[in-house]
């Protein structure tokens, strides 16, 4: 098991602790100091820790499917390391809306493109369906909206067709929803 870090004054961890915030008021600076409370601070790089750990580990698992030419580290899904790690709790990061928006989102991204070719109508055709797809079902999910104009301008996913909706968007959540249960799990089962 590993040993706590000693959160005595002066210890790193306590000194670490102080935040420079830089605001612009009318044209002047003015520099704040904020100081985080330990535990505050220890949580938000745990989170930082686990979104790196999860992001590479996609980044990892790109090199085996590099040969086929498509991606697991697509930007909607750092948006999604950021919702499910900064703000594990919000309606974004239930599971539900992830899966039903990213299926649904790529997959008006293929039909637009489908439709009109590459080209505006396309595009503001698969966000407006999108869009409205996640506010008629009730499963908002932001980084999903992003999906549909990523196929549309990705020549690399056209080949993928409809299997767009499941891949890269839909595996890749599920990789990072899998990810975030064992941090979850972790969290509450050990002490680090």
């Amino acid at each position: 098991m590993a040993t706590p870090l000693p959160l005595t004054p002066g210890s790193p961890v306590r000194e670490v602790n102080t935040i420079f915030l830089i605001m612009f008021y009318s044209g002047a600076v003015r520099i704040r100091v904020a100081h985080l409370g330990t535990d505050m601070f220890v949580s938000q790089i745990s989170k930082v820790t686990w979104a790196f750990l999860a992001m590479a580990m996609l980044g990892r698992l790109d090199q085996f499917v590099a040969s086929k030419g498509v991606s697991f580290t697509i930007a909607p899904l750092g948006a999604v390391c950021a919702v499910l790690f900064a703000t594990p709790t919000s309606p974004a990061a239930r599971k539900s809306n992830m899966f039903v928006a990213q299926i649904a989102c790529a997959a008006f991204g293929v039909l637009a493109f489908s439709l009109f070719g590459p080209g505006w109508l396309a595009r503001g055709a698969s966000l407006a369906a999108s869009i409205g797809f996640m506010i008629a079902t009730g499963t908002t999910h932001p980084p999903a909206a992003s999906l549909p104009l990523l196929f549309i301008d990705g020549a690399k996913l056209h080949k993928l067709h409809f299997w767009y909706a499941l891949f890269p968007g839909a595996v890749g959540c599920l990789l990072l929803c899998l990810i975030q249960e064992v941090v979850i799990y972790s969290k509450n089962n050990f002490k680090f």
